[in-house]
Order: C-alpha cells, then structure tokens, then sequence
C-alpha cells in the first residue's frame, strides 16, 4: 500500500463510545488527526472490504476489516464510526493505528 506523508502522519487521536453492548459489541466515535481524504479511504482496499461511495453529494464509506471490526463515515471529515466487538477494543484501536494509513500491512 502507498501512502502519501498526509497519509503517513494520520492517527487516532481521541476515541468516544457511543454505546456499549449492543449485543456484544461497542460503537465508538473515532477522531482523526486530519481528514479522511479519498487517498486515505482508497488505501484500506488492500486491508478488507471497502464500500467507497464517491458519487454521493457528500462521499461516504464502510470498511469492513477481517478484523472483525467496521468503519463508516464521511470523506473529508475528522471522525468516523468505529463498531467492534466489545473484548477485541484495544487490539482493533491498534490495528487501526498501525496498519490503516502507515504503509504496513
């Protein structure tokens, strides 16, 4: 996967949970250090299932990850959401920080 140095410097920087157990899993709120630009949405193609919607008045997209783990949200924004299964919070928040933009897979 390539990634430009935006891409590269792109991290978690405050994760917020929305609500807890719905059946088994956790839905957060996850805040970026910048936006979900298009470059940065198309590069997780390599890491799981992306539905990519750039045709929407505003773009929007749903990773699935084998993970275990899905994100949505709208391109060009700071924030997605971010569902999980409760026991798996830390090592998916890992993952996400490592392997979605840093060029490793």
């Amino acid at each position: 996967m390539q990634c430009s140095n935006d891409c590269k410097t792109f991290s978690i920087i405050s994760i917020k949970t929305l609500d807890d157990c719905l059946g088994g899993s956790s839905y957060l709120e996850v805040c970026f250090s910048s936006n979900l630009t298009r470059e940065i949405i198309l590069s997780w193609k390599s890491l799981g299932d992306l539905e990519y919607h750039a045709d929407f008045t505003r773009p929007l997209f749903k990773f699935n990850s084998p993970k275990r783990f899905i994100l949505k949200g709208l391109q060009d924004t700071n924030t997605c959401k971010l569902i999980l299964p409760t026991e798996q919070r830390e090592e998916v928040i890992e993952y996400i920080n490592s392997h979605m933009c840093t060029g490793n897979s």
